[in-house]
Formats: C-alpha cells, structure tokens, sequence
C-alpha cells in the first residue's frame, strides 16, 4: 500500500507532525518486521514492513495506543479483515492476517503492499486520455463488482484509495476497506448511523438523502466522480462540509472539462437518485462496451445548479474512519494541556482551561458556504401566425411586454414569515423592485438544512427567473433559540480575528481540528461601550468568556488564549472530540454594565439576564470543529 497524500476534497486547515508510536524494527507476531510509517490517520497509522522469511513487502495497520482498547475500533479492523479475506480479485488489496500483537498490545491488520502512484496525485498532473480512463474504470468496476456480489459496499470510493501500481492504469488496484459496509440483512454499519466517506465523493443517499439507504449504486456514483476528475484533470468541486455538499447533489455535477465520449455515462452514474443510475458494476462495464445501452438522459452541462436535495438529512457527523486520507493530529502543545482535571463536565466539545482547571465541552452543526442558485429558465414557445382569409392580411401577435418588477415588500414578507434563526435580509434591495435579470442577494441563519431547502423551494417559486444568491447558514435550533429571543440588533463594527494558539497564523476560515487551540482577538472601535463575549453551541449551554463589565479601550482585545498564556482571567480553549460542529462567537454590546452571571449557564438565563441591560449591537462569527 502506498503512502498518499491528504484528499484535495478534504484537505484539513493545517497539517502537523505526528510522532510515530512504533519504531521501525519491531516485528508483528514474530514474522512481520516494521520498516518505516507511510501514512496516518485520526484513528490509527500504516506502516511499510516485510516479511523476515521472505523479504516480502507489506503494509501493516496499526491502531493508535489511545484506541486500542476502544470495542468500536477494534471492531472496525476485524471487520476489514474479514471483509479482505472475502474478496479475491486483481483489483483488490491482498490480505494477508489480522492479529492483536502482544508485543505492541494493540490490533494489526497486515495485507499487501502496493508501489505505485495514488490516482489524487495522477488528477494533479492534468487530464487522463480517454482510453487510460476506460482501462481504469473497468478494472475498479470490476473489482467492486466482486466486492458487491459478495454483499461488500466499499463506501470511501476515492482517488487516493485507487493505487496505480508502477502508474499504470491497467494494475489499477483498491484499497482501505476500513469503512466497509456489509450489505447482508441485519449487518448494520460499524460507525452505527455516523457519516462514512469523504464529504467530495460520497453518494447522496451518504448523506441522508433517499432514505439513507447505502448499496453498491453508492459506489457506483463515487466511481464516477473519479473517474470525472481523472478525465478532467481537477477534483469536481461537491463541497467540504455537510451543507454545501448536499446541495451540489441536487441534480447531476457540472461535468465541463470531462470528455464529452464519457459524459453520457458518467451522467448516468451521477443520478441524484440511486434508482436512476446502473444498478451494478457489471451494467456500467457493458455501457463502456455499448453506449447504446445508455439511457436517454439531459446533458448534464447544461443543467443549472439549484434546487434541494429530495429527503436530504438534517445533520450528520464527520467521517470516522480511522484510515481514510492521512489527516491531522493534535499539536503537541494542547495535547500536553488535555488531561487536565476537570471540574465541570459538559456535553459539549471545545475544552476551556482555566487557572483552577475547569473544562467545559461545545457541539453544534457543520458550517455551510454561501449558496448560489439560478433558477431554470422556462422553455420558450415560438409564437406562431394564424392562417387567415385570403382577403385578409395575416394577424399578428401582439409584443409581449416585461413583466412587472417583483416588490420589495414581497421578498420582505415571505423572509419575514420564514425567519426561525434571528432575521434574514436582503442584501441589495432594489427600491424600485426587482427586474427580471436582477440579482436578489439575501443573508442570515435558519435552523436546519430542511428550513434552508423549505426557504429555497419559495424564493425560486416567487423570484421566477431572476437569479439567487443566498449566504444562509444552517445552524442548529440551541444557537438559534439565543438568536430569536434577542432584539434585532446592528452591527457594532466589532471585528473577530481567529488564529492559533501554537503559532502566529492567522485561520481566516473559522475551521479547527481535535485538539487545536483557537486564538480570539477583537477589535474594539472607539466610543464602543460595554463589550461582552459569549460561545454559542448545541448544547443549550453558553460560555461567557468576557463578561460585559466593563468598557474596553478602542483597539485590539484578546478574549481567548493560547495555553501557554492562560491564566486567571485569561481563558484557553482547546478542541475537544466529544462532539463537533458548529459555534457561534456573540459579541454583545451594551449602554451599561451587564448583571453579573456564571461563566457557563443555559442559554434561556443568559438571554433573560442580557435583555435586562440595554443593548446596542451585536456581532457574530462562526467556528467550525472538526475531526482531524
């Protein structure tokens, strides 16, 4: 198994050096010895190795010392290795045995060894010629057929879980069957309901759409994705968080830059719904042989982008595979800090440390990019002449003239009806209305995905042809209960930076991993007056961590440290895995002092103690936790 590099479609914020935890030498089972680490993920690590009696090489899997122990990992190698054993094909990795070594008193999956080039690193080097993408496409197809037929669905189909062996298309093998689902009734998935796969290749029903249903059709439309972007020589963008890649899976992707020979089946494959596309891989294999068997489908370059997503789930959680792209640890800094004691626990996920050692937890829902959506245009009639009379001239039909422009107050209406997360805007309103080729731009939050579909399935039905531009970000209904219970308020020109406790870095993006120590500077404008801070997450809960007490001086103000530079007064927070998502940063300001409350309580008390004081503005910025 080859070293690959972290997926373009998932890449995380910051990469950090992790220490190997198995030094080369060490020999599994007494047969197979340790040469060097290749690659690692949030749950376990992969080394090169050989076997001592015949100089074999291998890739062994290794779990990390921390989750050896943990029934939920242990059964997800023992699932692989059974999964592996079951499948005997060219085009899949070979399993050699599963052991829990007593040397290194952790499980170990031990299988072959593929030299050769990831195709996400082939996609870097531009576009694949047709022929080399057919040869691969059969050769993957026909090694998921197997694992199909035997009731194995791969379920992380992507460019770096395709090796070329010596880069070549035609020993194209698969490997990283960690995530696997057995297909047979009552077989369940390993992750128990949790999000498995990478956001930019998974299929919809990966996603909770169509029921969640997740079969080898699954597989097919990921193929696809690849094997677009292999052609194309650039990852298709389908988003990098649950939201944005829900809605770039309401119809077929934009296959611009993909030979036009592959499109047609390609399109089939990328059927939103699973029922529309192949029902195997042996049916996408006979249309790579016969186009004619091809269904009669809308090309797929010409579908505008827009709509909702059918049955789309509200929420999901990140991948949990243990060995899908290598992905990023925690800093040696926080993970020092993290076994601190605790004296409150929360069920939340960003730990903050404190002088006395209290921690609290903060959870919430992924957050989204802005949504883009034109609506479709509708077909155009040709307007014919009537036949008339011989004695009389032909009738002609009147012009048609432009429709009426669309009513502020009509957008202002159906935003205020729909509003479930504080306000929701219009970004550029037209005072004289809106004509037909004008941008509508609108903002705010709403509480779910489903209130975002809902909002979308109205404006498009009333904006008609004029295209959308929505930057609405799904929150969660405990953010969004602080948000409609306080008075709508302005901006108070209060900026939020965001940075990294262990460097200078600045993390414009808002995005951390397990373990990362976020940085929180403000700046304060002058004349600014009561400045408070508040996290906003799923739980209910709300951490205060400045406590509108007094009035700041205009400038920079550092409300959340780095580790090293906590202390009473000066809180650190520091990711933690118990749940991730989304967080809200509220800063507050007010006329006069805010009364005096705990730094955590439920989100119902700090409303009513801050709607006690008048308050003049408010500024907000989101925080997105995740795996690493």
């Amino acid at each position: 198994m080859a070293q690959t590099p972290t997926d373009p479609g998932t890449a995380t914020p910051r990469a950090l050096k992790r220490a190997t935890t198995v030094s080369g030498g060490t020999r599994i089972i007494g047969t197979y010895e340790i040469d060097k680490l290749i690659s690692a993920g949030g749950m376990g690590e992969v080394y090169r190795g050989h076997n001592i009696h015949n100089g074999e090489p291998v890739a062994i899997k290794i779990v990390l010392p921390s989750l050896a122990h943990d029934p939920k990992i242990v059964a997800l190698f023992q699932k692989e290795s059974t999964t592996l054993s079951r499948l005997s094909h060219e085009a899949i990795v070979r399993y050699h045995v599963f052991t829990n070594d007593p040397v290194i008193g952790r499980p170990c999956l031990v299988m072959e060894f593929v030299a050769g080039t990831p195709v996400s690193e082939r996609i870097e080097t531009g576009p694949m010629p047709l022929d080399e993408v057919k040869v691969m496409l059969r050769r993957v197809a026909s090694g998921l057929e197997k694992a199909h037929r035997a009731g194995v669905v791969h379920r992380d189909m992507s460019p770096d879980n395709i090796i070329l062996e010596e880069g070549l298309v035609e020993h194209a093998k698969l490997i990283d069957f960690g995530i696997a689902k057995s297909s047979a009734l009552g077989a369940g998935t390993l992750l128990q309901g949790q999000f498995a796969g990478k956001f930019n290749w998974v299929a919809p029903e990966q996603l909770g759409a169509f029921g969640g249903h997740v079969d080898g059709r699954s597989d097919i439309y990921s193929l696809a994705l690849v094997a677009a972007a292999a052609s194309k020589g650039a990852v298709l963008p389908m988003g990098d968080s649950i939201v944005d890649a829900v809605g770039k899976r309401a119809v077929v992707p934009d296959l611009t830059g993909v030979d036009a020979r592959l499109v047609p089946l390609l399109g089939w494959m990328l059927s939103p719904d699973p029922a529309a596309r192949p029902e195997t891989m042996a049916q996408v294999i006979a249309a790579l042989d016969n186009p004619a068997l091809i269904p009669m489908l809308p090309d797929p370059n010409k579908t505008q982008i827009g709509g909702s997503l059918p049955h789309a789930a509200a929420s999901a959680t990140q991948d949990a595979s243990p060995f899908g792209a290598a992905a990023s640890p925690a800093p040696s800094r926080t993970e020092a800090a993290a076994p601190a004691k605790t004296s409150l626990i929360l069920p939340i996920a960003m730990a903050l440390i404190l002088a006395a050692g209290a921690m609290a937890y903060f959870s919430g829902a992924f957050a989204p990019k802005p949504v883009q959506i034109t609506a479709a245009p509708a077909p155009s009639v040709a307007a014919t002449a009537k036949a008339a009379p011989a004695e009389q001239p032909a009738l002609v039909e009147p012009t048609q003239a432009a429709p009426a422009p669309l009513p502020v107050t009509d957008l202002t209406d159906l935003l205020a009806q729909s509003q479930d997360c504080g306000p929701l805007s219009l970004t550029n309103p037209a005072a004289a209305g809106y004509a037909e080729a004008d941008l509508v731009q609108i903002s705010g939050h709403v509480a779910s995905v489903a209130a975002l579909t809902a909002l979308k399935t109205s404006l498009v039905a009333l904006t008609g042809k004029r295209p959308l531009q929505l930057e609405i970000k799904p929150l969660n209904p405990a953010i969004c209960a602080v948000l409609n219970a306080l008075p709508p308020l302005g901006s108070g020109n209060v900026t939020v930076a965001l940075g990294y406790g262990d460097s200078a870095d600045p993390n414009p993006e808002g995005r951390y991993v397990t373990g990362q120590n976020p940085v929180i500077d403000l700046t304060v404008p002058q004349g600014a007056g009561y400045v408070s801070v508040a996290v906003l997450d799923g739980s209910g809960q709300v951490l205060q961590l400045l406590p509108g007490v007094s009035q700041p001086d205009p400038g920079k103000l550092r409300v959340a440290f780095s580790v090293a530079e906590s202390g009473i007064g000066r809180p650190a927070l520091v990711v933690n895995p118990a749940g991730l998502g989304l967080v809200m940063i509220l800063v507050l300001r007010s006329e006069a002092a805010l009364e005096a409350g705990p730094m955590i309580e439920p989100a119902d008390a700090f409303v009513a103690r801050v709607k006690r004081t008048k308050l003049i503005s408010m500024d907000q910025r989101l925080l997105n936790l995740t795996a690493p």
